[in-house]
Order: structure tokens, then C-alpha cells, then sequence
């Protein structure tokens, strides 16, 4: 696609959110696995609420089952 295009584009998926706010998370998620050793995963979270604090946003990671056995530590 020519660059105009795909500006205009762009402008008409993300008009419905021009009025949000959005939250970027970067953090990286290590562990130890058995096989493999320790292990890192870099993650890049957005979210439309308001951002949780760290303590909370491990807690709500873990209660949706995507989080176990692993230290975060934030960007």
C-alpha cells in the first residue's frame, strides 16, 4: 500500500478509539524450566482502563490462569 493509503487507512480502524486512553505494559516474564533451563519471554501488554499497580497486575495475570511460577519484572 502506498503510505497516504495506509495512513488513511489506519485513521479509519482507530477513529472509534480517538477518545481512549490506552496503557502500554512492557515487562519480561522469566522462569525455570525443567528441560530447558530459565527461561524469558519479553511482553508488551495494552490495556483501555485504568493500569493496575504491579501487586495487582501480577494478581489479575494469575487469576486468569497466565501467570504461574514466574517472576515479572517490569519495563
Amino acid at each position: 500500500l502506498p503510505h497516504q493509503k495506509l495512513v488513511e487507512v489506519l485513521g479509519e480502524v482507530l477513529s472509534p478509539f480517538a477518545e481512549q486512553s490506552f496503557f502500554v505494559r512492557q515487562y519480561a516474564r522469566v522462569w525455570n524450566d525443567p528441560n530447558l533451563g530459565l527461561r524469558k519471554h519479553f511482553c508488551t501488554k495494552a490495556e483501555m482502563s485504568e493500569p493496575l499497580n504491579m501487586k495487582g497486575f501480577i494478581a489479575d495475570e494469575q487469576d486468569s490462569g497466565t501467570l504461574h511460577d514466574a517472576i515479572l519484572v517490569e519495563r
